[in-house]
């Protein structure tokens, strides 16, 4: 991941904090 990408990649995970946040995995519904 670029230093940009993985701060937004952050930001999305910090906003779904509902969900336990898997850095390898996407999050599946």
């Amino acid at each position: 991941f670029r230093s940009i990408e993985r701060q937004v990649w952050l930001k999305k995970a910090e906003r779904k904090e509902k969900r336990p946040v898997r850095i390898l995995e996407p999050a599946k519904v």
